[in-house]
């Protein structure tokens, strides 16, 4: 039994042909056509030269066998290219006479035919793919591939029992152990805060926060993975205000005895005026303390003025923990006037625990002085995100405090649970931290770094200082922050091995060599190269980085469209996602380095209008041709991985042609 999807697809205009040719065979008068005739010598207008339409035909072959389709598909896209101009058909004679089953009035019909029925559904971009131009190699590479590829973490950097831990709160998670790990540094480190900094020898000393952004895509499982560790420390948040409402109780007690001694006081004040004796001064007491406040421990969306009250409230330090750190960015433009000046001017030095005075016209006498101003901050973001809000714009030093960690995504979705859940509980881990004594004076403890730590450190100092020679830009500036970050992480992993051992261990009191080896480890062989590759692609000229997205979303697509639009893609709902038109044209001359696209312009049926700035795509990406046996570049792209099918969609012929079909049907049934 004939099968209709094996049926080939044809158009109205060779339906109208066959029958047209059919209809003396069967006896069936010539069918006739809906469409208006036009005038006699009429000519639609022309979207190319007949001197290009000439060149084009030369490379198009037409001595095989004879091949009607092709024949004709060819005589309308000239018709369209040349507006049915004499020039036009005489071009079409010429090229088909190359054929030796020519017939010249079989031509002249074609012709006539397409003066009655202007074709529609080809144009010079038919000419153009027919032509069989020689496409450059395709180099899908340069869209599919990582600009540089993702570091493997070594969980052997972390001490004691937290590499078990670390693996199995991603797969608690679903998604890459190293969002996992760099969120625990951060708030392990934020955790720790002002109660100890490192400081290799004097002059020289950063707080143990770090700054942490996890790239990837919306289902890379980022959220989860961060939620592992900030979830414990908001539970620890919650546990530390246990004895807010005595607090409260006890603020309130005051607020009463000193509305008390300041009504008596107020009292003895108007009685010495009216009897002319000295004015007693303003008793201790008699004004309100200030209001208590919850300990916090982290926050999600503080302005600058709610983050500057929280770290003058909780010395010893805070984390900003944002699902997405594009948000806050957006944030900073929101609330800082525009420019969002001053709030990045807060978090730069947050991030280095120094003094910040408020003294703005708004604070009046309230202004805040916070001895350390200490943050820490995790939080995920899109890889476009990255490029066009963290690493765009001047470089003031922001970009250049983040840790970066953006893995290849899972290869397989992680398997369900099995049972066996976490080691042990991050929170107690982290109440031993939150611990630890915070001195009497405002300033930090300091650790000193031992003779071999020192050591080690100087040697990373040289190292770094060899790495900038190579550097540009953002990453340079990335580059000048590592010796804090071996200092910062130093202590984290130190204080990280610290929490390994029992309960009642006594704290780390000097920075050794082990937890500097282990800081310099992640540093060197993960963050930088995973620092390179976060800047890689998000350093690319906005069309290059246009062009790989525009390139990867044309692999992806099942059929492979045979012509692109810029104006038609920004308008479709599942196009690349490039906002504007211009922007897309751009990526498009960069796809032509790909070998993916070349200029095709046209008008859509040779008509009159504005010209249609086309791009023929390759044909080895719709035909097939660069792929393995049997699959698509949508299936390459995707690792071979099965595509669906979609059935073809019945033919719904015009009633006109039901009579003719019924009597070729009988012919054919009575031969």
């Amino acid at each position: 039994m004939l099968q209709a999807a094996l049926l080939p697809t044809v158009t109205e205009a060779q339906l109208d042909a066959f029958l047209a040719e059919a209809a003396p065979l069967i006896g069936a008068p010539p069918p006739k056509t809906e469409r208006p005739a036009a005038a006699e010598g009429s000519q639609r207008e022309a979207h190319a030269s007949a001197g290009e339409v000439r060149e084009v035909l030369a490379r198009i072959p037409n001595d095989g066998p004879a091949d009607w389709e092709r024949f004709n598909l060819i005589g309308m896209a000239i018709f369209a290219a040349l507006g049915g101009s004499a020039e036009g058909h005489a071009l079409f004679v010429g090229w088909a006479q190359q054929n030796p089953a020519f017939d010249g009035a079989v031509v002249d019909g074609r012709w006539q035919h397409y003066r009655r029925s202007p074709p529609n559904k080809a144009s010079m971009a038919t000419l153009l793919r027919l032509a069989r131009q020689p496409w450059p190699p395709l180099q899908v590479d340069l869209a599919t591939s990582d600009p540089l590829p993702p570091p493997p973490l070594n969980l052997a950097d972390f001490p004691g029992p937290w590499p078990e831990w670390i693996e199995r709160a991603a797969a608690g998670a679903g998604a890459p152990p190293d969002y996992v790990a760099c969120a625990l540094l951060a708030v392990a480190g934020a955790t720790i805060g002002n109660a100890r900094w490192g400081s290799p020898w004097e002059g020289w000393k950063h707080p143990p926060v770090v700054y942490v952004a996890c790239i990837g895509l919306p289902s890379a499982g980022k959220s989860p993975a961060i939620g592992t560790v900030t979830e414990p420390m908001a539970e620890l948040a919650a546990d530390l205000n246990d004895d807010f409402e005595e607090r409260m109780r006890a603020y309130r007690t005051v607020c009463q005895e000193a509305k008390e001694r300041r009504a008596l006081w107020e009292a003895d004040v108007k009685a010495a005026v009216k009897e002319g004796r000295p004015v007693p001064g303003e008793p201790v007491g008699a004004r309100d303390p200030n209001k208590p406040l919850k300990c916090r421990a982290y926050s999600t969306t503080p302005t600058v003025e709610a983050a500057r009250d929280l770290s003058a409230a909780n010395r010893r330090g805070m984390l900003l923990h944002r699902d997405e750190l594009a948000g806050w960015i957006a944030d900073m433009d929101r609330y800082g006037g525009g420019g969002g000046g001053g709030d990045r001017a807060f978090w730069l030095q947050a991030y280095d625990g120094g003094r910040w005075v408020s003294d703005r016209v708004k604070d009046g006498d309230e202004g805040r002085d916070v001895p350390h101003l200490t943050w820490g901050i995790v939080g995920g973001i899109q890889p476009d995100r990255l490029a066009s809000m963290l690493l765009s714009g001047d470089d003031d030093g922001l970009s250049a405090r983040f840790i970066y960690t953006s893995p290849a995504p899972l290869a397989d979705v992680s398997a369900p649970p099995d049972g066996t859940g976490l080691p042990f509980a991050l929170k107690p881990r982290l109440l031993r931290l939150r611990e630890l004594p915070m001195p009497e004076e405002p300033e930090p403890m300091v650790l000193p770094f031992t003779p071999e730590a020192k050591q080690a450190l100087q040697d990373w100092r040289r190292t770094v200082r060899a790495m900038e020679g190579d550097a540009t830009a953002l990453y340079l500036s990335w580059l000048g922050k590592l010796p804090g970050m071996a200092v910062r992480l130093a202590v984290i992993f130190l204080h990280l091995e610290w929490l390994g051992r029992p309960a009642g261990t006594p704290e780390p009191e000097a920075v050794d060599l082990d937890a500097i080896t282990r800081a310099l480890g992640f540093l060197a062989d993960y963050a930088v190269p995973m620092a390179r590759r976060a800047f890689g692609e998000a350093a690319l000229p906005e069309a290059e980085r246009d062009a790989r997205r525009a390139a990867r979303w044309l692999l992806r697509q099942s059929p492979t469209p045979e012509t692109l639009n810029a104006r038609e893609l920004r308008r479709m709902g599942k196009g690349p996602g490039i906002p504007t038109s211009g922007r897309i044209e751009a990526a498009l001359v960069e796809l032509v380095e790909m070998g993916l696209v070349r200029r095709a312009p046209g008008r859509e049926g040779g008509g009159k209008g504005r010209q249609r700035a086309d791009w023929a795509v390759n044909p080895a990406l719709w035909e097939g041709r660069s792929w393995p046996p049997g699959a698509t570049a949508s299936r390459h792209f995707a690792q071979n991985m099965p595509m669906p099918i979609e059935p073809k969609a019945p033919i719904a012929l015009p009633s006109r042609f039901s009579g003719y079909l019924t009597a070729l049907l009988a012919l054919l049934a009575s031969a």
